[in-house]
């Protein structure tokens, strides 16, 4: 007798949802009430349990695929070999008791999937966003689970955030419903609020120093003057790499980060205001910028 994996409803404007991610393969067993799937609408994310013990014999709908409320996500078969709770219990302690006599399992290999089946839904979703190995991730709680706190705290940190490939000028990340929702409201309220400037003091007697003390030698060296822009280039180049959302964009659906760091700069000539390009400039010096804003201006 087979089962029939439905989706479940989640609120009276939620017409349809996306497969994010399946938690049992085919022919894995499974107990009731366990988490099978993940699926995510524009509002929420949330784990379908299963309705009854079994084996997951069919998925009928894949990762990244819409299902409509009431669809079907797959179908769950009874398992075969199938043992009354207590008798479970005495085999599974007996199996225990002997692979502990034969095998000692290795205890990191151990704690990274504690880690893995402690994990919520929502950090998950950031996990697999962001390409994060959760072993990679420190805990903050003396159980090791690891919390959304931690695995922001580790996107924050540049010293371990390796998630961004620089073999490629660009990554292409697939937004999910809930980043595409969030998209559509904030470019509404940019094109619908007013919009203001904010304005911070940032305390330069350190780099005017610099710049006194470095000036004649730089233009003995470069042949031009060493001024504040190529400060500030540098500056926003960091700014970038350690805040690489920041140096992305949105199209269509999905979220381009860009490996490349190609700063323009606004300058005043003659004609008019002109913004040059500086490309790749965090691998230039500051002799290069200093010297292509001038050769560009």
């Amino acid at each position: 007798m087979s089962t029939e994996l439905i989706v479940p409803t989640l609120g009276e404007s939620i017409t349809e949802a996306t497969v994010s991610k399946w938690l049992k393969k085919i022919g894995e067993p499974f107990e009731i009430d366990e988490p099978l799937v993940e699926i995510e609408t524009d509002k929420i994310t949330v784990e379908v349990p299963a309705p009854s013990a079994g084996v997951l014999s069919k998925i009928k709908v894949k990762e990244g695929k819409d299902v409509s409320i009431g669809g079907v996500l797959g179908i769950i078969s009874e398992s075969k070999g199938t043992t009354p709770p207590k008798e479970k219990k005495q085999s599974q302690t007996k199996v225990v008791k002997e692979d502990t006599t034969k095998t000692k399992p290795d205890p990191n290999n151990q704690s990274n999937l504690k880690k893995d089946s402690k994990l919520s839904p929502s950090v998950k979703k950031i996990l697999e966003e962001n390409n994060l190995d959760s072993s990679k991730v420190n805990s903050s709680r003396e159980d090791g689970r690891l919390t959304k706190a931690d695995v922001m705290e580790h996107l924050n940190n540049p010293s371990t955030n390796n998630k961004k490939s620089t073999v490629g000028k660009e990554e292409i990340v697939p937004m999910s419903k809930i980043r595409r929702t969030i998209a559509t409201r904030l470019k509404e309220a940019q094109n619908t609020a007013a919009i203001l400037t904010t304005f911070n003091e940032v305390d330069m007697s350190e780099i005017i120093k610099v710049r006194e003390a470095k000036k004649e030698d730089f233009m003995e060296r470069y042949g031009v003057k060493l001024g504040f822009m190529s400060f500030f280039v540098k500056a926003s180049v960091m700014a970038l790499q350690e805040y690489s959302a920041v140096n992305a964009e949105i199209r269509d659906e999905n979220i381009v980060y860009k490996n490349h760091f190609d700063i323009g700069i606004a300058v005043g000539t003659e004609k008019g205001l002109v913004v040059p390009v500086l490309k790749n400039a965090d691998k230039m010096t500051f002799g290069d910028i200093e010297k292509q804003i001038v050769e560009l201006s």
